[in-house]
């Protein structure tokens, strides 16, 4: 795992966004999130030839869409243990509930 990943919003105008998830699922392997006339790819390297194609393929387009990039670097954390360090145990009786992965019994 890489210490960051790039975060890339694509936003088009809502009536243009089925245009906008056919050209950026035909251009990339990587996962896409969709949705609200946006496309966001989540990547470990700097999609510079992702937004290079994509417009590229816009402005082939006969009506090119109006396109807005933002691109954004966040630091890379490990979101499982992260999710497991914020889950407390439930204790009922002699029973302790846990996330998976926890085998401590606070002191009993």
């Amino acid at each position: 795992m890489s210490d960051f990943y790039y975060e890339l919003t694509v936003s088009t105008q809502k009536e243009f966004e089925d245009i906008l998830v056919a050209m950026s699922s035909s251009l990339t392997d990587d996962a896409l999130e969709f949705g609200d006339g946006k496309t966001i790819l989540r990547v470990e390297y700097e999609p510079k030839e992702f937004i290079e194609n994509l417009k590229r393929f816009n402005n082939s387009l006969k009506n090119p869409i109006p396109l807005k990039f933002k691109l954004e670097k966040h630091k890379n954390i490990d979101w499982i243990k992260s999710y497991q360090d914020s889950i407390q145990p439930i204790e009922a009786g002699k029973f302790i509930f846990t996330h998976l992965g926890t085998s401590q019994r606070r002191g009993k």
